[in-house]
């Protein structure tokens, strides 16, 4: 290999590899899982689940609500005050294991 073409084989490997890495992550949710805060590694926010159509998407309503800071933690110190923007981002990786991150 002269000197000339190793630069250019390694920066073709490395090119190679993060294409790779990169398409290998933009897959979307898969089987109902959303193991990640994004959906998948790739932060797509897409599932392929067909629950939600047009035809119905209308009559959708909040199922749940959960409080950022537990009702009973707010009781015990009312002095302690939380942004707004303090929330907890639910991820389900099987459907009976709910994370909260």
């Amino acid at each position: 290999m002269s000197k000339r073409t190793a630069p250019v084989s390694i920066v073709c490997v490395v090119v190679w590899l993060t294409i790779g890495m990169t398409a290998g992550a933009q897959q979307g949710a898969k089987g109902g899982q959303w193991p990640n805060h994004g959906g998948d590694k790739g932060s797509t926010k897409y599932s392929p689940l067909g629950q939600i159509t047009r035809t119905n998407v209308r009559n959708l309503s909040i199922a749940w609500r959960r409080p950022a800071v537990a009702d009973e933690f707010r009781k015990r110190r009312p002095d302690l005050t939380f942004p707004h923007l303090f929330r907890s981002t639910p991820l389900i990786l099987q459907p009976e294991h709910w994370v909260l991150a």
